[in-house]
């Protein structure tokens, strides 16, 4: 299917979502009523329909699809004239090149970094298809370099993954400028992840836009795995009250999984939560398949930094059927602190900038690699060419210990991803949930 016709499907879709949740409305102010139930949280409503009403949804699809139909025409419409690209520019396609006195809405001519001083750091992604991802990769390049941003953004035919740096004044015009492009004008300023930066320095290697196969390489075919499949997303709130639950059960029918990495979970992590032992998230599919029985009938609630290594890797759960329930916390961990600073989530947040954590409570909850006391913040190794992140307190780094291993203390030499230290790990563990 052409993207402007699922375009179209999506945009009927949720109209028809829209208005079964219009039709459970109360008199009341924030109130729905459905299947004897009060609800007074819409996500609630949402998740309960969802789950419950996908055949209404489809009736309301089947009995008003002319008339959705008109509504996206005129929405369209009014995205045309409020946008106002120029005749020359296709609303679903990008030039394959621009000059330096090209602009769109979608695309400023310079940046306003005389207007602050301040730095931001935005994380975001869009699941979306893209018929020409080049395109996509060739504005996102242009764009990054006229406001000054550096990070990284991996594009392809699923989507968009990227986290950009710079001042508050051009993460904002570039947030602005995402948002009026075709591609993306479905978005929401609430879809953006925020933290600060000390400076521009954040992405020293500055900007990588590239083009792969998937936005957040899992090792799977998109083409055969997509977000369709994904979890029921839970808002920071809901996911609390999840994590409160599962907390104080004593039934075993509940996990909680951290879809991060095994560095990343060390140095925070959400109560109650199995953080599995893996290096990399393209090993997240091996792992389901090794622990498939712990995963069995029961209700899993998954969570990642941002969000989206949950999309895909909660379709992968969804699909082998094992689940009761399978759920992700909208945002990931990035939203639920900005609500929840002294919430479930203890120990701080690991990001893939030179910053490496963002703090929200002062718990520590790892050690020094060396002398065992409460440490969490990551260095390099010292070894040239060595790509591992150590946890050495500042007293063992003066005496010398500031390397992941006795390996680099010897022989390290060339550039490698892995050290003997993270060679000789187990690839996949084998991990018996304790429930708690």
């Amino acid at each position: 299917m052409a993207t402007k016709d699922k375009q179209v499907q999506k945009f009927i879709r949720r109209m028809a979502f829209s208005k079964l949740v219009d039709l459970k409305k109360t008199p009341r102010h924030s109130e729905w009523t459905c299947c004897g139930e009060v609800y007074q949280k819409l996500g609630d409503l949402h998740k309960h329909l969802a789950q419950m009403h996908a055949r209404d949804i489809e009736d309301i699809l089947l009995s008003d699809t002319l008339l959705l139909q008109a509504k996206w025409k005129a929405v369209r419409s009014k995205i045309s004239e409020e946008v106002s690209e120029p005749a020359s520019v296709d609303s679903n396609s990008l030039p394959v090149s621009y000059s330096e006195h090209d602009e769109y809405p979608w695309l400023p001519l310079k940046s306003n970094t005389d207007r602050g001083t301040g730095a931001t750091v935005l994380l975001f992604y869009k699941y979306t298809d893209l018929t020409d991802p080049h395109h996509v990769c060739e504005w996102q390049r242009v764009l990054c370099k006229r406001l000054n941003l550096t990070g990284k953004i991996r594009i392809a035919k699923e989507g968009i993954n990227a986290t950009v740096a710079g001042t508050t004044c051009d993460t904002e015009a570039y947030k602005t400028a995402f948002m009026a492009h075709s591609f993306f004008n479905d978005m929401t300023v609430e879809e953006f992840k925020e933290s600060p930066a000390s400076g521009n320095g954040v992405f020293p290697d500055g900007l990588k836009v590239g083009v792969y196969q998937e936005i957040c390489p899992m090792g799977v075919d998109p083409s055969k795995l997509t977000v369709d499949k994904t979890a029921v997303h839970l808002a920071p709130d809901e996911f609390h009250e999840a994590i409160d639950k599962h907390i104080s059960s004593e039934e075993k029918d509940s996990i909680v999984v951290d879809c991060r990495n095994f560095y990343e979970s060390k140095i925070g992590r959400f109560s109650g939560a199995l953080a599995p032992n893996i290096r990399k998230f393209s090993y997240w599919p091996e792992y389901v398949d090794k622990n498939l029985e712990m995963f069995r009938n029961k209700d899993v609630y998954m969570y990642c930094t941002g969000g989206i290594r949950c999309e895909r890797g909660s379709a992968y759960l969804n699909e082998k059927g094992i689940c009761k329930n399978v759920f992700q916390l909208q945002g990931g961990i990035h939203k639920y602190i900005e609500q929840f600073p002294e919430g479930h989530y203890r120990g701080k947040l690991f990001v893939f900038d030179n910053r490496y954590t963002i703090q929200s409570n002062e718990d520590v909850l790892s050690e020094c690699i060396y002398c065992g006391s409460l440490w969490d913040k990551y260095e390099p190794c010292r070894t040239e060419g060595c790509y591992q992140l150590v946890l050495s307190c500042e007293e063992c780094r003066q005496k010398g210990h500031d390397r992941c291993c006795t390996s680099c203390h010897v022989d390290g030499v060339g550039k490698k991803e892995q050290c003997t230290c993270t060679e000789t790990r187990e690839r996949i563990p084998l991990d018996v949930n304790s429930g708690k």
